[in-house]
């Protein structure tokens, strides 16, 4: 068999049960016809077309669209690198070292005090700062 556009041309020497079973048409029970010699099968093109040793199947033809909506914006949750109880052991695996620089963060870590130039020269400002 040979498909040239909505026609099938076919040669069989001995006769044939050809089966036509269509797309669009699923309440039709499937065609049976017997052929044999040469012919042609118009618009079987959407149809499963089958005999003992061939099948042959329908061309699908369409198109579908579809509207997706997706939010713009997505914030996913913070989630904490490490739980709570990680951090629990990681404290008490810390050495003294580094308990000492982070005491002294937190010592300097006060704001300092600023004074201007005429503060500066006041003498009672100046006693001040230096007690």
């Amino acid at each position: 068999m040979i498909r040239h556009r909505n026609i099938w041309i076919y040669h069989f020497p001995t006769p044939r049960q050809l089966t036509l079973r269509c797309l669009g048409y699923k309440a039709s029970p499937p065609r049976v016809q017997v052929i044999v010699n040469a012919g042609l099968l118009f618009n079987a093109s959407s149809c499963h077309v089958y005999t003992e040793d061939l099948h042959i199947y329908p061309t699908l033809r369409g198109s579908t669209q579809t509207v997706i909506n997706i939010p713009r914006n997505f914030l996913p949750d913070k989630v904490p690198i490490i739980s709570q109880h990680e951090s629990h052991q990681l404290q008490e695996l810390t050495p003294p070292t580094l308990q000492a620089l982070d005491s002294l963060q937190s010592h300097f870590a006060t704001p300092l005090h600023s004074m201007d130039v005429d503060s500066l020269l006041d003498a009672s400002n100046f006693t001040k700062i230096t007690n």
